[in-house]
């Protein structure tokens, strides 16, 4: 993968990190993100350079937070079709995924091509499930110590995020279940053309 898509990749991240912190905040209080925005953009031109390292630099570590927090809360979430495919993928491949993906990244540009596109969009939905499954129990923790801040608009954010939820959890299932499968026959062509 090029670097420019691992930077982007991780400033996607890092905005869905940013905003996963601040739809709790905003529900409860729409000023304070206002208030935010205002100072952070009124004569500051290096606040936009700042705010691209910080974005970054979340993106990158939010990334390795939710890709071991999937991997550890997988059964929990429903996950288990995963880690069979990546089962599968290793009863075919002697050293599993990672030798295979790389025996498919050396053979086949194409294949690389299409595999870390399919990696990139993984990346970006993993952080998008963690992303929404913080800002749910945040939220739920703000409306249970203060009931008051909610109205009728927060109930509908809150079904919302957790259609969401359901939506991406599905996706990803099936989005990971195909990158295994894609390793596994392009793995299976580079063999036989050996």
């Amino acid at each position: 993968m090029k670097t420019t898509n691992f930077f982007i990749d991780y400033l996607v991240i890092g905005v869905i990190f940013v905003l996963g912190l601040l739809l709790p905040v905003y529900i409860f209080d729409p000023d304070y993100l206002d208030a935010i925005i205002s100072y952070s953009t009124k004569d500051r031109p290096y606040m936009l350079p700042l705010l691209t390292v910080f974005l970054y630099i979340s993106g990158i570590i939010f990334n390795q937070l939710s890709d071991v927090f999937l991997s550890k809360a997988g059964k929990l979430l429903g996950l288990g079709k995963i880690q069979e495919e990546e089962n599968l993928l290793n009863d075919i491949v002697e050293g599993g995924y990672h030798v295979a993906l790389q025996k498919v990244v050396i053979t086949s540009q194409s294949a690389y091509d299409f595999l870390s596109f399919r990696r990139s969009i993984i990346r970006i939905f993993r952080s998008l499930v963690v992303m929404l499954l913080l800002s749910l129990a945040s939220s739920i923790i703000i409306e249970i110590i203060d009931s008051s801040a909610c109205d009728l608009s927060t109930y509908y954010i809150f079904a919302a995020c957790f259609f969401l939820l359901i939506f991406v959890r599905y996706r990803i299932i099936k989005l990971q279940v195909g990158y295994y499968k894609a390793i596994a026959n392009f793995y299976v062509n580079c063999e036989d053309k050996s």
